[in-house]
């Protein structure tokens, strides 16, 4: 099961786990469904249906005492202008507060009647709001969450509570590099653009941030076409009665989203500022565990914008009053004036995320360990076929702490624990991480050592990765009785060990990809796992992918595979942040990063 955040420890009290018993609230009235409603898909499994107004509405009638709804909405920091940096984030701990209808007070009696399992978290590119209750109140879950969804209030002195405690939340995240590092990274590989917009709320907008805006923002992005409503254990029928009644039908299309110009959009690079905190995204894809098929598989399919969003496909846009495009090469930009509010909001949802790679080195004497993120761009989630090798390949990569109290399925045999954590001593921590997004994806290593052994801990990370992408050539070699002597096998000008050693065993991959399918099948068991897995398939793909379909593709993969996918990730330059004892490390990291033939970043 995927495991809990580090960072929802520091949602909002609202965003809760409330266990009292079933509900008592009185049924509102229910609508007859739309006439105008569409099936997309009915295979007897899975349902989808499309409201009027083009919400997407997917169900899943599997029998159990307990139902799961959620409301899936395409938003997140991705989206952000310079203007509305961190408003994600404050939609995020404002949620379930104060409505149109309900005071906060009135909305926390709902929650504590309904029991069960309700929240709320944002991440870079979507938000959710789900809820776990009794299946004889998903009606009263359904209005809860349309209530707080829909007609938020956004009172002022609500907003000023939450603005106050940001800065005592920032310092506590900084203070756990485990999870601050991770957003800092995606800053130095994104420069800031789309990806690289930081997930939670900048210092630096605490006296621009007004009830005022965060309506506007709220209106803008919570649209039809970007929501998609799911549940489990609902009968399909019912879930479209209940989604009219909470009012999701009646909620108005933003034309900014329809632009009959087929046009591909640039990334635009925002000023940079500070980073004040760690995204939930982050943390979850630093996890050990797989969850979901659509956020599992090692986050195979993480947060995503809405597949309906096609990549743009003819010329570049300038945007006039968002930045410039850091395609600066490009001479064939298209204008777009994005003057008015329509073409602004069209041009940053469409707006392709641009990998850049970066090295950053913060010196911090107060560090305990010195701690190291080596990635490279992978791919995005309409490249399944890669997908799952990455998944496969951090899977065969692993890793985790020093220490563990061992038992199966911890990843023990895994290739950085049998090579790196088991040989030397100095070795805190080191595992493969995969951040995946629509577009864009991020592969690597993250590692922390004691003062002492920076300089092994770099080459040991960079060195682990290019064995596993150089198998294919190893393997070539050693099959045809090569005459060259062992360890004459060499990547840019570094030498290995002999062939033998390099090579990928049988073992390693079926582990791997057994591991995989175990941790998918194990979690599925959940019901919420079950949710977010249907709602974001939806969204992401515009399909549900079976289960199993998953592990038959996965049962595919190769050896060949695996190290292919590795190799790929050298054809872009390297993202290296280094936190801690660094006085050295960054001359001494350049020379052998060149040595072995690494891109390094402009």
């Amino acid at each position: 099961m995927r495991q809990e955040s580090i960072l929802k420890q520091f949602k909002s009290t609202t965003s809760t786990q409330n266990t009292t018993a079933a509900t008592n609230l009185k049924k509102d009235h229910i609508k007859k469904p739309p006439t105008t409603e569409t099936h997309l898909v009915d295979n007897g499994n899975t349902i989808v249906s499309v409201l009027k107004n083009g919400i997407k509405v997917s169900s899943e009638n599997k029998p159990g005492h307990f139902a799961a709804l959620g409301v899936y909405i395409d938003v997140g920091s991705r989206y952000e202008s310079p203007e509305s940096f961190g408003a994600s984030y404050l939609l995020d701990r404002l949620s379930f507060k104060s409505t149109e209808n309900l005071s906060t007070e009135k909305v926390r009696e709902k929650i504590e009647a309904l029991g069960g399992n309700i929240s709320c978290y944002s991440s870079r590119e979507c938000m959710m709001y789900q809820a776990a209750v009794f299946t004889d109140a998903v009606n009263e879950a359904m209005q809860l969450l349309g209530e707080s969804i829909l007609r938020p209030k956004f009172e002022a002195d609500e907003v000023a509570e939450v603005l106050d405690g940001i800065s005592w939340e920032v310092a506590d995240i900084k203070s756990k590099p485990e999870v601050y590092l991770p957003e800092l990274f995606h800053e130095v590989a994104y420069k800031s653009n789309t990806l690289g917009n930081s997930a939670i709320f900048p210092e630096d907008q605490l006296s621009k941030i007004t009830p005022e805006l965060l309506k506007e923002f709220h209106k803008n992005w919570f649209s039809p076409e970007r929501i998609v409503i799911s549940a489990i254990g609902v009968d399909h029928k019912k879930l479209l009665e209940y989604c009219v009644s909470a009012g999701f039908e009646n909620l108005p299309k933003n034309n900014a989203f329809y632009n009959p110009t087929n046009i591909k959009i640039q990334p635009t690079v925002h000023n940079k500022h500070s980073t004040s905190g760690v995204t939930q995204e982050s943390t979850l894809n630093e996890s050990n565990t797989s969850g979901s098929i659509i956020s599992g598989i090692r986050n195979l399919f993480s947060s995503h914008p809405s597949s309906s969003q096609k990549p743009l496909n003819v010329a570049s846009v300038s945007s006039n009053n968002l930045s410039t495009s850091t395609d600066t090469q490009s001479n064939d930009k298209t204008p777009l004036d994005s003057s008015t509010l329509e073409n602004k909001l069209f041009v940053l949802a469409n707006t392709q995320s641009k990998y850049t790679g970066g090295i950053k080195f913060i010196p911090d004497s107060s560090a305990e360990f010195t701690s190291l993120h080596l990635g490279f761009e992978s791919v995005g989630v309409t490249d399944e076929n890669k997908l799952y090798s990455y998944a496969a390949l951090q899977m065969l990569l692993g890793g985790g702490g020093s220490f563990s109290a061992g038992g199966p399925g911890k990843g023990m045999y895994s290739r950085l624990y049998t090579r790196v954590l088991n040989q030397y001593g100095w070795v805190e921590s080191c595992m493969a991480f995969h951040h995946c997004y629509s577009d864009s994806g991020l592969f690597g290593i993250s590692a922390s050592c004691r003062p002492g052994s920076e300089y092994q801990m770099l080459e040991t990370v960079i060195d682990e990765l290019l064995i596993v992408a150089n198998h294919n050539s190893v393997k070539n070699r050693h099959s045809k009785n090569s005459r060259n002597a062992p360890g004459s096998f060499s990547k840019g000008r570094v030498s290995f060990g002999s062939s033998g050693d390099l090579m990928l065993t049988d073992l390693e991959i079926e582990r791997a990809k057994n591991m995989l399918k175990s941790s998918l099948l194990m979690n599925m068991e959940s019901r919420l796992i079950q949710l977010e897995d249907l709602g974001r398939q939806i969204q992401v793909l515009n399909k549900k992918v079976d289960l199993t379909e998953v592990c038959e593709k996965i049962d595919q993969i190769s050896s060949e595979d695996i190290s292919k996918a590795a190799a790929d990730l050298f054809k872009s330059p390297v993202t290296i942040l280094v936190n801690g004892k660094v006085e050295g490390l960054e001359k001494y990291g350049m020379n052998m990063l060149r040595h072995r033939g690494i891109l390094i970043p402009e």
